[in-house]
């Protein structure tokens, strides 16, 4: 089965990189195959559980451009897999992070797009099985007009036409402007005043279509090795079919590198949003072909989160440590409802020459808060990929991964083993 849309696969992008400015672009590559292996494939309850064998190639570039006309960032993956059991169809699937700006007068006027190619989950109360996941695309383009005031001064005018595209879900697209007044206090502090305005049309006549803006104030303070982000302001939705919403939106975020081997980063954030724009935010890093998204599609809701992570960079390698709790509240559904609380360690092992050691803990507790669902998941996962140099271009790795999420629904409950197999070759 092929998941991607005809109307996915974007002209823009293929005239941008076949471009000669693009073509003299830094691009690396790679392709290869996987042999995998999952004791119960569908992450159902142990007794129903039933094991899956998977083979896919793999292939995958990275195009980075940046240059006083041109800036181009596409990460782009795609896996050819075939389910030897049938417990699934067997699929293609893609993943693209794609950002290009075309700055047709530096600094003064621009043409930007965005384009995000992701997937997420259908039903958010079920597990994050094959089956579970849909595509989704999000597309956003338009100009940029920034005036000049003075030399601490400039006004940044927005126009973006944007089109959200799921594959279960109900498509909608909307045209958002925004206002943006930037103040250069020092070289150390911006301060923006922001005002964005955003008109969003569902493909149908069941889903309410709504106006939403937002006037907040942003601060950035960068000074050596410390970075501080703050936001503060208010939400308005509005539309024809329910009472309107109001809801406060405030963000902050410190950046630290307390010495040469190690930095903390602390965040917090109260924001309303949406899975479109979720997609449309992810940043080369965010997304990989296991990750999904874990919002319900077609609803608004307000995300709490609190994030504190420590990163330390050893002579043996490198460890990360996160502590995570984030509320999500639903406006149209409030059945999905979470809280989830996380920890993870992760990090890298070196080993001899170019091998190393890749490791992963992780525990969360997601509580369900709409009484009548009396539900709380404890998920667990422990993941180990020895990576191991063939030659300088050639590589394999062996993984192995243990996921267990223990639920007071008994149906919900389940553990699965995966074994991977990975051959790649690297252009790099």
């Amino acid at each position: 089965m092929f998941r991607i849309k005809r109307k996915h696969l974007l002209i823009p992008y293929l005239t941008c990189l076949l471009s000669e400015t693009v073509l003299a672009a830094d691009v690396n590559y790679y392709m290869g195959f996987s042999v995998a292996n999952f004791s119960n494939f569908n992450l159902v309850e142990d007794s129903l559980a039933e094991d899956e064998n998977a083979f896919s190639l793999n292939a995958g570039i990275r195009v980075l451009e940046d240059t006083a006309n041109l800036y181009v960032n596409v990460d782009a993956s795609v896996q050819s897999i075939k389910y030897s059991n049938e417990l699934a169809p067997d699929e293609n699937v893609l993943n693209l992070l794609a950002d290009a700006v075309w700055r047709i007068q530096p600094a003064q006027f621009e043409w930007v797009l965005t384009d995000n190619f992701a997937q997420t989950a259908i039903d958010t109360t079920a597990s994050d099985s094959v089956l579970n996941r849909q595509n989704v695309n999000a597309l956003s383009t338009g100009p940029n007009y920034i005036i000049r005031l003075n030399p601490r001064n400039n006004i940044q005018l927005e126009a973006r036409a944007e089109n959200y595209s799921f594959e279960e879900n109900l498509d909608n697209n909307r045209l958002s402007l925004a206002g943006r007044l930037i103040h250069n206090v020092n070289s150390s502090l911006t301060v923006t005043f922001n005002d964005q305005a955003e008109i969003t049309n569902f493909e149908d006549n069941i889903n309410t279509d709504f106006h939403r803006n937002d006037i907040f104030l942003s601060v950035n303070y960068a000074r050596g090795l410390n970075t501080l982000d703050a936001e503060y302001g208010v939400t308005k939705i509005t539309n024809d079919d329910a009472a309107d919403l109001d809801e406060d939106r405030y963000a902050l975020s410190f950046t630290s590198a307390r010495t040469r081997s190690s930095n903390i980063r602390l965040s917090y954030e109260h924001l309303l949003s949406d899975t479109g724009s979720e997609i449309l935010d992810l940043v080369i890093g965010d997304s990989s072909n296991d990750a999904t998204n874990g919002t319900a599609a077609n609803d608004i809701f307000v995300t709490e989160a609190f994030r504190f992570q420590h990163i330390s960079n050893l002579s043996s390698g490198s460890v990360t440590f996160e502590l995570s709790s984030t509320t999500t509240e639903y406006r149209v559904n409030p059945v999905f409802d979470e809280k989830i609380n996380a920890a993870i360690i992760s990090g890298v092992w070196n080993l001899r020459g170019s091998d190393n050691v890749l490791y992963n803990f992780s525990f969360s507790q997601n509580e369900f808060l709409d009484p009548s669902t009396d539900r709380e998941d404890e998920d667990k996962l422990v993941s180990f990929t020895y990576f191991h140099a063939i030659q300088r271009n050639l590589n394999i790795t062996f993984e192995a991964t243990k996921v267990d999420r223990l639920s007071t629904i008994d149906s919900e409950s389940y553990e699965d083993l995966r074994f991977i197999m990975t051959l790649t070759y690297n252009s790099l």
